[in-house]
């Protein structure tokens, strides 16, 4: 995988729905 979407599916992981919610 690439490393940032490795970082894009990390960051997701985190913050989860509020990723989403924030434009």
């Amino acid at each position: 995988m690439n490393l940032l979407v490795w970082r894009e599916f990390y960051l997701y992981t985190l913050h989860g729905d509020d990723q989403l919610k924030s434009p």
